[in-house]
């Protein structure tokens, strides 16, 4: 059977895939939303290694492309917009853009399936990530405004948003989750 583990973001601990938080008990960091993967796609780190006469490694293993791209997954900030009614998560990356699904719709992020989501707009906002802090810019706001914690964001004002935050698209509630690294 293909074991699976959760690598936490913020120590690196090596989780089983069904734990929620870090089992290292100097982290707890939230798991929910960090995704399984196999683990024996990660180097086994108990390879023997050869030493040289001064006492160095004389071979130092590469990590393989899968662990390189496993890696640079989990280095990328991640935010997760959770809509409070359905539970739906979407996740959201830095300079995604995020509306109403549509074939006219540039958004990265389309939403459909919810309740009043017509009422969001087509690009309703966009989520970025600079000097280890994510912000959320409203796009549309004429008819379709954007709430952060009940404080309306004004068209083009770009607002810093952290984990447990509560965004309003319209008349549409999501819970901000980020998982901190």
């Amino acid at each position: 059977m293909l074991e699976h583990i959760k690598i936490c973001p913020k120590c690196g601990h090596h989780n089983p895939e069904w734990e929620e938080v870090c089992c290292d008990e100097s982290c707890d960091q939230f798991l929910g939303m960090v995704e399984p993967i196999a683990a024996s796609s990660v180097a086994d780190v108990n390879q023997k290694v050869g030493t040289s006469t001064d006492g160095f490694p004389s071979y130092v293993p590469q990590k393989s492309d899968q662990q390189a791209a496993v890696t640079k997954r989990l280095l990328q900030p991640i935010l997760y917009l959770e809509h409070s009614e359905s539970s739906k998560i979407f996740e959201i990356h830095a300079g995604h853009i995020v509306g109403q699904a549509h074939p006219t719709s540039r958004a990265h992020i389309q939403m459909s399936n919810i309740p009043n989501i017509n009422f969001v707009s087509r690009e309703h906002c966009q989520f970025d990530f600079e000097n280890g802090h994510w912000f959320v810019t409203a796009i549309r706001t004429a008819t379709n405004p954007t709430y952060l914690n009940q404080l309306l964001i004004r068209l083009g004002e770009r607002m810093p948003i952290k984990n447990g935050d509560r965004l309003l698209m319209s008349n549409v509630p999501f819970q901000v989750r980020v998982i901190e690294s």
